[in-house]
């Protein structure tokens, strides 16, 4: 199975606007995102991550972050993060939220967190439903 990127509604809803007002830092996150994107392809695991020079990964629960450097040089660029959840489960990447780093850094990282939870209770959920069924079809046989 291939790895997959999904954008969430917040990152959604701020990605317009940051083109806009940073779109040579925004370039950058997103050659970064499809580096990071590459390196899963190739079979690096999402802890390998953090040695890629833009990677952050001083969150709780496998929480990640990319940030606007590398490609485009430029004097001052605007400190950006991309919050990022790799689901090795599910073999995708969920972009979560793209945010100033200096702005909202801890309630985005909370944001976070709680979307990770979530996704963590529905796999959770999902994999019971799968083995009641299994349990269930075998009784039958």
């Amino acid at each position: 199975m291939a790895w997959q990127i999904s954008a969430c509604v917040d990152y959604l809803k701020v990605r317009k606007d940051f083109s806009k007002k940073y779109p040579h830092e925004m370039r950058a996150v997103a050659g970064n995102l499809l580096t990071l994107f590459q390196a899963l392809e190739n079979g690096a695991k999402p802890e390998q991550l953090k040695s890629l020079g833009f990677v952050h990964g001083n969150y709780p629960l496998g929480i990640l972050s990319i940030d606007e450097t590398g490609h485009e040089k430029q004097s001052k660029p605007k400190a950006l993060r991309l919050y990022l959840y790799p689901c090795e489960a599910e073999q995708v990447v969920y972009a979560m939220l793209l945010g100033e780093k200096d702005a909202r850094q801890p309630g985005d990282v909370k944001l976070c967190k709680h979307f990770v939870e979530q996704k963590t209770k529905e796999l959770a959920a999902q994999k019971s439903e799968t083995s009641k069924s299994t349990a269930q079809n075998t009784e039958e046989r």
